[in-house]
């Protein structure tokens, strides 16, 4: 069951969803909560999962998240910099 209250998204999203577009990536953000990632990503009819931090930021939700990824069989990606996305952009085709 989901949490009422509003999910925090992190101060460095905009950045991070914005570095995605720029390298070619459709991005939908989610709803979150309950393990579920922050951004939804496509690009060249892939999707790809992808959990927003900020750089200095620890994730809480680590045990969670693995419990998504095993549910779904769906890995997914942390990004927390400009440089994160641009590493992550250029390992998948």
């Amino acid at each position: 069951m989901r949490s009422r209250r509003t999910q925090h998204r992190d101060g460095n999203e905009p950045a991070i969803v914005q570095a995605l577009e720029a390298c070619g990536f459709v991005v939908e953000r989610l709803p979150g909560g309950g393990g579920v990632p922050d951004l939804l990503a496509s690009r060249a009819g892939r999707w790809h999962l992808a959990e927003v931090k900020n750089p200095a930021g620890r994730n809480r939700t680590e045990q969670t998240q693995r419990a998504f990824q095993a549910r779904h069989l769906a890995p997914v990606v942390l990004l927390r910099t400009a440089d994160d996305v641009q590493a992550f952009a250029g390992s998948v085709p």
